[in-house]
């Protein structure tokens, strides 16, 4: 089955939403759990010391179709985040390879918001005033931000679970597409009428444990 792959950014000072552990946020470990088994998320836990970090980052980069973005000021502030991932990142969504889900989980300053002003142009959550940590005390404003987190998440995936199905089914056809040109679905929906096919775009949802 066709799954949508997902890369994490984010700066090691911010570790506790990505991983589990005692006193941790558990964001990611969360998202990870709610968007099994349609998505796969990639971040560098497992890289370690004398590895080609730069190739294997890289590579996980172009083959995601979304990058989850957790941006604070360690974020910002980190060189390599700005001058690898995010110029990566870029690349793909300027190709129209990858969709992004920007997260403000702590307060930047204006120079901050700057430096990535090509995020700050699309829709930053919660919002671009209101990080993630100011709703982490209480447990009601929590829970919700998690829901409409997840929600924005299912959808992005829908979407490339959609292309995904659309694209298989075109090369089943036996279309010829460029592999430097990404079709667009309307595209690849008139051809797929050519074909007198009704194909089911919509991913089954699943039950899962929270």
């Amino acid at each position: 089955m066709a799954k949508a792959h997902i890369f994490i950014s984010y700066a090691h000072e911010d570790k506790e939403w990505v991983l589990e552990g005692p006193g941790n946020i558990h964001l990611i470990p969360r998202i990870r759990r709610h968007t099994s088994p349609d998505a796969e998320i990639w971040f560098d836990e497992g890289l370690v010391i004398g590895e080609k970090w730069d190739e294997e980052i890289h590579n996980h980069i172009v083959q995601s179709h979304i990058a989850i973005l957790l941006i604070s000021e360690s974020f910002v502030s980190s060189d390599y985040i700005v001058n690898k991932e995010l110029v990566w990142i870029k690349e793909q969504v300027e190709k129209n390879d990858m969709k992004i889900v920007p997260l403000l989980i702590g307060n930047i300053t204006e120079k901050s918001k700057r430096i990535i002003d090509w995020i700050y142009q699309r829709q930053i959550h919660p919002s671009e005033t209101q990080p993630l940590c100011n709703y982490l005390n209480d447990k009601a404003q929590w829970d919700h931000m998690i829901t409409s987190i997840l929600n924005i998440i299912d959808a992005k995936i829908d979407q490339v679970l959609e292309t995904l199905l659309l694209n298989e089914n075109t090369r089943q056809a036996g279309y010829s597409i460029k592999p430097t040109v990404t079709p667009t679905v309307k595209q690849l929906l008139e051809i797929s009428k050519t074909e007198t096919r009704k194909l089911p775009i919509k991913r089954q949802r699943h039950t899962r444990q929270e």
